[in-house]
């Protein structure tokens, strides 16, 4: 999954830089980088081995917990880059959800195979 989202801002980089120059590549790829971070935080905080045969209400919780935190993350990066370090917001935005969709897509076939 992360490698993915790695693949997505690199691809964003390059994608980036062929259409308007070096600022465009930069914000394009802090947006796949901003969709990385958030994924690996979130992986850390539910899948980590201390995590391990705790009952399902408190993994659960752990999940809902999780994502705030992925959430709070991802607004709080998206807030550096843009008042910080002044990207562009289009192609960094653009690039942010190419990396969330290479997440859902990613699961799609786990998602199909669970129905049978």
């Amino acid at each position: 999954m992360l490698g993915l989202q790695a693949g997505v801002a690199l691809g964003g980089l390059v994608l980036g830089g062929l259409m308007g120059g070096a600022a465009t590549a930069w914000a394009a790829a802090t947006g796949g980088i901003i969709s990385l971070i958030a994924t690996a935080w979130f992986a850390l905080r539910v899948f980590s081995g201390q995590r391990r045969g705790r009952p399902a209400k408190a993994m659960m919780r752990g999940f809902y917990v999780g994502e705030v935190q992925k959430i709070l993350l991802t607004v709080a990066l998206f807030v550096i880059a843009i008042a910080w370090l002044r990207l562009e917001f289009l192609p960094m935005f653009l690039t942010y959800m190419a990396g969330l969709m290479a997440f859902w897509l990613a699961l799609l076939p786990v998602m199909a195979g669970a129905n049978e």
